[in-house]
């Protein structure tokens, strides 16, 4: 199963959100190339320099170009990612979701019941 989307951006609230689901394999990097893909040509065409920004939930190498090129080019750029998997440095800020790992963590209890 895959969803990909974006949200229009909100007059209001200036907001641009990029989502994506992806449950087959072999097929990150087509998803990693569409990302970098809709980030480039966003950019481009619906953005502007100083006064948008971007949020990337991902770390892995393959966003580090896109993310070097938008820093240099005056956007802001945040990741947010666990700190010990990123490989992107260069972002305008990183949001480390460390604090967040316990939370997400699926417990032993809270499977046990399932399937009986």
């Amino acid at each position: 199963m895959t969803a990909c989307g974006r949200s229009r951006r909100s007059a209001d609230l200036k907001l641009w959100l990029w989502f994506t689901i992806e449950t087959r394999p072999n097929r990150e990097k087509k998803i990693d190339t569409t990302i970098v893909r809709d980030i480039t040509k966003d950019s481009y065409e619906r953005m502007k320099p100083g006064n948008d920004e971007f949020t990337l939930v991902a770390g892995d190498s393959d966003y580090v170009p896109i993310v070097e090129d938008l820093v240099e080019r005056a956007f802001k750029f945040d990741v947010a990612f666990w700190h010990h998997a990123s490989r992107v440095q260069t972002c305008s800020k990183f949001i480390s979701l460390n604090k967040y790992l316990e939370h997400l963590r699926l417990h032993p209890s809270a499977s046990a019941g399932k399937g009986k």
